[in-house]
């Protein structure tokens, strides 16, 4: 196989500015490889929800949104976090693609995702278990930053 011909993942997509600035989109794809579901749900995704944007994880409120929307167990189930904003200036997207499905493999972590608006949506991650929570930035603001000592701090 020869790899020097290989695309960066974020030009399968109808919509390479905004995954670009995704570690997905820049991991590399070649001719054959079974990628097309993913760039489907990938632009699925894009289209269901109005995104605009991929947010970087140095945002501010990116460490509040995990305090309280990953449960204190960010370090080992919330595998290959994004975050995006949409057309509506008061709702912004979090996805993560664990390679464990919640619902079968973390019952309890899943019945508490769920309470707190956790969905299931297509796998854009290879092999892995789509999950996506969209969040309202009014109640976001009603959250208290994460203590010092929080574990699930991400820079």
């Amino acid at each position: 196989m020869n790899y020097k011909d290989d695309k960066y993942s974020y030009l399968g997509t109808n919509y390479p500015k905004i995954y670009s600035k995704t570690y997905w989109g820049g991991g590399k794809w070649h001719d054959g490889e079974n990628t097309e579901g993913v760039f489907n749900a990938r632009n699925k995704f894009i289209e269901d929800y109005n995104i605009k944007d991929c947010l970087k994880k140095k945002v501010p409120f990116i460490d509040k949104i995990c305090y309280h929307y990953c449960l204190g167990n960010l370090k080992n189930n919330f595998d290959h976090r994004e975050y995006y904003k949409t057309t509506d200036s008061n709702i912004n997207i979090m996805v993560t693609s664990p390679y464990m499905e919640f619902e079968t493999n973390n019952i309890e972590l899943w019945e508490q995702m769920e309470k707190i608006g956790w969905k299931k949506y297509e796998s854009m991650y290879n092999g892995a278990f789509t999950y996506i929570l969209v969040i309202n930035k009014y109640h976001l603001r009603q959250l208290k930053p994460p203590p010092k000592y929080a574990e699930n701090r991400i820079y």
